[in-house]
């Protein structure tokens, strides 16, 4: 017995690769198969040809009703476990623009509209019209995926008019896109209260997005390779 059981930790450890200097166990990030590299390097070439501050970045987020910290203290050998519940609620889904810092934006989040369940094409027209284009100068560029509500409507139009242009981002390239990691900050504290009830969570969302560090939008464009100083 005492020798199957050497052989079975010997075989699990002859899996395991040799540890080398300057290597460590890290969890995998999760990269699209059906990027398109011609593409995301096309877009690359493109988007350096536009002043990084007439950039303005759009994307939607979504927040459930049992959301929590991810993880926790626990005593030694113990398990850490939290109460939440399993009923999601309804989503509230939330769209925001996030651009560089100005005087009259400091965070960079220049919108954000929050809303039950998913946002359609007239929703987000409205956000545009009514929410967006009016607090932005002539020259902005728009960028944002390939959501189907970006598409079609009077989404081109009313862009246009007032004096700003689009730029879709190459499919699964969410990686271009600083506003993921606003709304990764934002939901990390939302977390923190878990919000239980949805004015409780609508409040947590709102107070997240004001409370956004001045400094953060610079490093997140940095991160996207938006910036290089």
């Amino acid at each position: 017995m005492g020798e199957t059981k050497w052989r079975f930790a010997a075989a699990l450890n002859l899996a395991r690769p040799p540890q080398a200097p300057g290597r460590a166990v890290q969890k995998k990030s999760r990269i699209a198969l059906e990027r398109c590299p011609i593409k995301r390097a096309a877009f690359r070439e493109q988007i350096a040809q536009i002043p990084v501050e007439k950039l303005v970045f759009l994307d939607e987020c979504g927040f459930s009703l049992n959301l929590c910290r991810l993880y926790g203290w626990v005593l030694g050998g113990g398990r850490c476990e939290e109460g939440v519940p399993f009923n999601k609620g309804i989503n509230r889904s939330v769209l925001g623009a996030f651009s560089l810092p100005t005087t009259d934006c400091p965070t960079g989040m220049r919108a954000l509209w929050q809303k039950l369940g998913a946002w359609t094409r007239d929703t987000f027209e409205a956000f545009l019209q009514d929410g967006l284009l009016p607090h932005l100068s002539q020259g902005s560029v728009l960028v944002l995926d390939n959501a189907r509500i970006h598409h079609g409507g009077n989404v081109e139009a009313c862009v246009k008019q007032a004096g700003c242009s689009l730029l879709y981002l190459p499919p699964y390239s969410p990686d271009f896109n600083p506003i993921e990691l606003a709304w990764s900050w934002i939901k990390t504290q939302v977390r923190t209260l878990a919000p239980r009830s949805d004015n409780e969570r609508e409040r947590g969302i709102q107070a997240a997005a004001q409370q956004l560090p001045n400094s953060a939008a610079k490093q997140w464009f940095k991160h996207c390779k938006l910036l290089t100083s």
